[in-house]
């Protein structure tokens, strides 16, 4: 985004996005491709934490960074999901 990544989220804010302004940028766009002529895709994995949902028995032990003011790594239970772009 020429703007920055930032107006995408301030359009999805405001509830309203030009999806056809949009699709037609992104086709344009060239796609990423290898040396070897592969397509070159990023995986994203996000974990959603629920510590608290002992309803849930589903439940993964996600490995988290450090947080809220803690320098080492934790193991919370949550879902952890990814998205391909």
């Amino acid at each position: 985004h020429r703007r920055g990544h930032g107006a995408l989220y301030d359009a999805l804010n405001r509830g309203r996005i030009d999806e056809a302004g949009l699709r037609h940028a992104l086709a344009i766009l060239p796609q990423p491709k290898a040396a070897d002529n592969r397509l070159v895709l990023a995986v994203d994995v996000t974990h959603w934490l629920r510590p608290d949902a002992p309803c849930s028995p589903d439940r993964l032990f996600c490995h988290v960074y450090g947080r809220s003011g803690r320098s080492s790594d934790q193991f919370v239970p949550g879902w952890p999901y990814s998205f391909v772009a």
